[in-house]
């Protein structure tokens, strides 16, 4: 009895798809990677660090929707912490939904740091320093 509730159990708590998380070394080359991705984002800084706050954000959105993310290549690139997020959805029909649903957590102006998303068909939404 015991062994059946313990499967009834991992069977409503265990998400069918699971994140694959790949962590590239610092300087890897991610050219050909780029035309893997469906949304790639990237975390960047103005000369004091990334934003902590949207990426909090996104990683929280991210970890909601894990079961529907085949693959997440993150790989640092700055001095900062700046880094970036390779995504590759399990349903590439889902790819403009998710730009939009990221496209909100991401603020048009911002002197902390900058975050860019984009899709493979060249959609961009970004943060730009503030016009004075």
């Amino acid at each position: 009895m015991k062994s059946i509730l313990l499967v009834l159990n991992l069977c409503f708590t265990t998400p069918l798809l699971s994140m694959e998380v790949v962590k590239l070394p610092r300087g890897a080359k991610v050219e050909g990677l780029l035309k893997s991705c469906h949304l790639h984002l990237s975390f960047g800084s103005y000369g004091s660090g990334t934003p902590h706050k949207v990426i909090k954000k996104i990683n929280q959105f991210l970890k909601e929707k894990e079961d529907q993310i085949l693959k997440n290549t993150t790989w640092s690139w700055g001095k900062e912490g700046e880094f970036d997020y390779c995504l590759v959805l399990a349903d590439k029909s889902q790819i403009n939904d998710y730009f939009r649903e990221l496209k909100k957590f991401i603020p048009l102006y911002s002197k902390k740091g900058y975050t860019t998303l984009k899709d493979r068909s060249g959609k961009v939404h970004k943060t730009t320093w503030p016009k004075s």
